[in-house]
């Protein structure tokens, strides 16, 4: 356990700054579904994670709870939360954020036209193609995914 640092029976990872963890024992607690940002604390740039970043927030079962990323209420099981590599949390109903690492940076998200004949679209990051697309509506989709 000397590894974690236990906050109402949850343990998260050492370095997780507390007033995160406080944040994220609030929304476990209340029930919010949210999505979560992760990416490099030392630098803020964030790893424009698609997948397993929106849900509730439980947690694991045993002598050492950790908390976990669980899609639906009521599922069993979820996700490990790499809470010690949080960015950004926002609500995923209107996207007001709860919590911003103080070097987190900000990224500009968006759909242009695409490079090579059989994808007309491109999405990009802060300019740099990030996913291609053959079509505006599967663009639209990954664009939504990362914001």
């Amino acid at each position: 356990m000397k590894d974690y640092n236990v906050v109402n029976g949850t343990s998260y990872h050492k370095e997780t700054p507390i007033e995160l963890v406080n944040i994220l024992e609030t929304i476990r607690i209340g029930g919010i579904r949210v999505k979560l940002h992760y990416g490099d604390t030392k630098t803020g740039v964030d790893w424009n994670e698609e997948f397993d970043v929106t849900g509730y927030i439980g947690r694991s079962t045993g002598q050492s709870k950790i908390p976990l990323l669980i899609y639906r209420k009521g599922t069993m099981g979820g996700s490990s939360i790499l809470d010690h590599c949080i960015l950004k949390i926002k609500l995923s109903n209107g996207g007001k954020v709860l919590y911003k690492h103080p070097k987190y940076q900000e990224r500009t998200i968006e759909i242009v036209e695409g490079d090579i004949p059989l994808h007309p679209f491109n999405t990009t990051i802060n300019g740099r193609i990030y996913g291609r697309h053959y079509s505006k509506k599967s663009a639209e989709k990954v664009m939504r995914s990362l914001s």
